[in-house]
């Protein structure tokens, strides 16, 4: 073989190396990088969404009202952080303000508006999150809800409704009516998604008859 032919055969084997290095890179970004970002970010999910399963039930839960698991942390079994900012254990004022409409509460009631900032953490999709997720249970363990006819307050302002992806935040106001007398209230969170039940916050300052706390 002559010396020109041996330059034009590793000229062209160069070549050729070079186009099937960049077609190798090609498809690599096409097909295997993305499956390893998926898992990747798919072992962050369950171990985050993990986590937030263990500060639920951790050592610092307590017993409160005879409910177990009452959490010191501010995290849920579907990977939300709730947190209260704001609580007013006499919040009719403020209510008859966002619509004339609404009925005061009748004697030896009143309604408690609860503001929450809730936070996706972990969520693999957009979340729709209202007060009917929400429930107010006191020391008499009795539960009240935003829609029913007796813990129902009306119309209020900035209700807590809307969808947020993961890392994005909510922030509304929930209401309840409850016995004026009734005190150490809990809220109760249940996404009804999973089957370990649901998940209490203590409320400040509930052993106030009429009170206003912030966080």
């Amino acid at each position: 073989m002559s010396p020109q032919r041996r330059r034009q055969l590793t000229f062209f084997l160069i070549i050729g190396i070079a186009l099937l290095a960049i077609l190798l890179g090609f498809l690599y970004s096409r097909l295997v990088a993305p499956v390893q970002s998926a898992k990747a970010a798919a072992t962050a999910t369950s171990v985050s969404f993990y986590a937030t399963v263990e500060a639920a039930t951790g050592p610092d839960a307590i017993e409160v009202n005879g409910i177990p698991y009452v959490s010191m942390q501010p995290y849920t079994w579907d990977g939300l952080r709730i947190d209260i900012e704001r609580v007013d254990y006499d919040a009719w004022p403020l209510v008859h303000l966002a619509n004339q409409f609404n009925k005061e509460p009748p004697p030896g009631r009143r309604m408690i508006m609860i503001t929450l900032r809730i936070t996706s953490l972990v969520a693999e999709e957009r979340l729709f999150i209202s007060g009917s997720r929400f429930r107010l249970v006191g020391e008499k363990q009795e539960p009240y809800t935003t829609f029913d006819d007796r813990s129902y307050c009306g119309v209020i302002p900035e209700p807590l409704e809307g969808e947020i992806a993961p890392g994005e935040s909510l922030r509304g106001n929930i209401c309840f009516v409850a016995p004026a007398d009734e005190k150490r209230f809990l809220l109760e969170y249940d996404s009804h998604r999973y089957d370990k039940g649901p998940v209490y916050f203590m409320l400040p300052g509930g052993s106030s008859a009429s009170s206003q706390e912030g966080m």
